[in-house]
């Protein structure tokens, strides 16, 4: 008796104008994938590989594999900033990413090379007054930097 009254029951339910409709639940994640190349089209692997989502600061990371293939998978849906970073490129930006459900976009990545800099450190001789609180520490770019006798 009890069966065939929740039966009933719930059939009513299901026949109601308002009852709400039952769906299977979205998942509401997208998944980010890509390759790295340099300007010439070769592989850059071992891109370190940051997304950060708007309005909430989180932050995935990945890196370039062998291949220069990367992934960030598991985004919840919003929108992103992409970075990508390598030694001796510049660093890549990208914003205004908008991921909803399900999304997939592949997103190619190309850096540039970056400037040549080197960083030069001179340490004043401890003869000078107050020599230990003169450091000298500068970038400068690898034209600018000459030989002793090109200095004199």
């Amino acid at each position: 008796m009890f069966r065939a009254t929740f039966v009933i029951a719930f059939g009513m339910f299901l026949l109601m104008p308002d009852a709400p409709p039952l769906h299977a639940q979205a998942v509401s994640i997208a998944t980010v994938t890509g390759r790295v190349t340099d300007e010439q089209g070769a592989i850059v692997p071992g891109a370190n590989i940051k997304i950060t989502r708007i309005d909430t600061g989180t932050v995935s990371t990945s890196a370039s594999n062998g291949n220069g293939i990367y992934t960030l998978p598991s985004l919840p849906i919003g929108e992103y900033r992409l970075e990508a970073t390598a030694r001796g490129f510049q660093t890549y930006v990208q914003s205004g990413i908008l991921l909803r459900v399900n999304d997939s976009p592949q997103i190619n990545i190309v850096l540039k090379v970056g400037q040549v800099t080197e960083k030069v450190e001179v340490h004043a001789n401890a003869d000078g007054p107050d020599a230990a609180e003169h450091d000298i520490a500068g970038r400068r770019s690898a034209a600018h930097i000459g030989t002793p006798a090109q200095r004199a």
